[in-house]
């Protein structure tokens, strides 16, 4: 094996060169064409890219990688992505209104925000003024660098090709590097539950961050009543992602009070995990800015008095007893209503009840049982169960 033609950057490139001629091996030879760019860097001094978005001095954004925003319907994912876009298009010394995200003061990114959803007479036109205001530029004026656009008016079974057009346009038109905001990504391909379109769109940006200079933000919804991105789709972006974002709404046991939002980080592949940052919406400044000490504390409370475990024990006890399983969405959907709470504090709760293995006494049989959760294929049933006694 030590005279393999593969272990000398020689060897590899006679190869290559013997392989181009025979078509059949066309796939041979790109690995091995990939096998010579991997030695020839393997031998020099390997520099990490910087982060191009920064956050209270925390690396939040790398450049060319796959990076996500999700969470359930209306809790300002966009709005989080089109603070994103106005860091990347700021001169980096600024900070007002955009939660303290900042961009790398060398990076100069062309930047590309295609939307799918909003409506195109006034929704996504106001969402763009919304990004200029943010960067200080009046929305009359063309900001170079900055492009837009909607798949709206593409029919769902075309949209894949026509994002493909439009982004290897683009890459044929500027030499920086490129920044493309998908709001929102399931809407990009014709069923975001299929193995096969979700793949299809994973590599080809897989394929642009690779040999095109490009970073994507994805913007995805998540399940009904679950943590997770919606669909194939999610499951496979959030495998390839290198930082994951959640945006939810906390509870508040004071109706009069600004709801606050939370951003969380669940994945961050370079860097450690970092803490959670509250936010609301401002009505005068029109965009999410970040909660005062007094509001954050509030939070805090809220979260201690809403759904207290051993109510949330009683309410699982009873519908448990009587239906002897529910799925645990559908649970978390009913508790949630009942309680006038998040999905995400019920979630909680019902983690707690399992982690802890809780006791939950069955008050007609005397029986003392324990919740748990099982998986039939997707779907996740929860059920009450007798503990099993040591040996």
């Amino acid at each position: 094996m030590e005279n393999s033609p593969l272990h000398s950057l020689e060897g590899l490139s006679s190869e290559v060169t013997r392989l181009a001629e025979a078509p059949e091996t066309s796939l041979l030879k790109k690995v091995l064409e990939t096998q010579i760019v991997i030695k020839k860097r393997k031998k020099s001094h390997i520099t990490f890219s910087q982060p191009i978005i920064t956050c209270d001095g925390r690396p939040v954004l790398f450049p060319r990688t796959i990076n996500v925003i999700q969470g359930q319907n209306g809790v300002h994912k966009s709005r989080v992505a089109e603070i994103f876009t106005a860091a990347l298009l700021s001169d980096y010394r600024t900070t007002s209104n955009l939660l303290g995200f900042r961009k790398d003061s060398l990076f100069e990114p062309h930047v590309v925000y295609l939307d799918t959803e909003r409506n195109l007479l006034d929704q996504f036109p106001a969402a763009i003024q919304s990004i200029q205001r943010l960067t200080g530029v009046n929305h009359e004026v063309d900001i170079d660098g900055f492009e837009f656009s909607s798949l709206i008016d593409v029919p769902r079974d075309q949209r894949f090709e026509a994002l493909r057009q439009f982004l290897t346009y683009l890459r044929k038109n500027t030499d920086k590097e490129m920044v493309v905001v998908l709001d929102v990504l399931s809407d990009c391909i014709q069923d975001f539950n299929s193995a096969s379109d979700s793949l299809t769109l994973i590599d080809m940006m897989n394929e642009m961050i690779n040999h095109h200079n490009v970073t994507f933000i994805a913007i995805i919804h998540e399940n009904p009543g679950s943590q997770k991105a919606r669909g194939h789709l999610g499951t496979e972006l959030t495998n390839k992602a290198s930082t994951v974002l959640q945006v939810s709404l906390m509870d508040s046991i004071d109706p009069k009070s600004d709801q606050l939002v939370k951003i969380s980080y669940l994945k961050c592949r370079s860097s450690e995990r970092h803490p959670d940052m509250l936010v609301k919406y401002s009505k005068e400044d029109r965009t999410l800015v970040l909660a005062d000490e007094s509001e954050m504390q509030q939070a805090l409370t809220s979260r201690q008095v809403k759904a207290p475990v051993h109510e949330i024990k009683d309410s699982v006890r009873v519908h448990l007893n009587k239906l002897g399983a529910m799925k645990k969405v559908e649970l978390i959907e009913l508790l949630s209503e009942a309680f006038a709470c998040s999905p995400n504090t019920i979630r909680e709760r019902i983690q707690t009840l399992i982690d802890t293995q809780t006791p939950i006494v069955d008050k007609e049989s005397h029986t003392t049982k324990t919740l748990i959760e099982r998986k039939e294929g997707r779907i996740v049933w929860l059920e009450l169960s007798t503990p099993l006694l040591p040996e």
